[in-house]
């Protein structure tokens, strides 16, 4: 077994690079999620949860501080009747 992470689908560069009215802050957890939903079975998505969201974002269990952001990280996806954030351009 490999020390290394397991690669997630590809993330297009656009979304990367797109997004250059967040703040560092926002930025890092909107890579972080990126990053993250391109794991989650099914790609492209993410949990309806925000405890699980603030992790994922890398803000650990500080719930507040990511709702705070949740408005702005979360503009481009769609939650879906999965109960799970879909982003359009990540998602199959």
């Amino acid at each position: 077994m490999s020390d290394l992470p397991e690669q997630g689908k590809p993330i297009p560069k656009a979304l990367l690079i797109g997004n250059l009215d967040l703040n560092d802050s926002q930025y890092r957890m909107h890579v972080n999620l990126l990053v993250s939903a391109s794991k989650q079975i099914p790609p492209g998505t993410l949990p309806d949860d925000d405890r699980k969201l603030a992790v994922l974002a890398g803000v650990g269990l500080a719930v507040s501080l990511f709702r705070r952001h949740k408005k702005i990280l979360l503009k481009d996806w769609l939650l879906q009747d999965d109960g799970r954030w879909h982003h359009p351009r990540l998602a199959d």
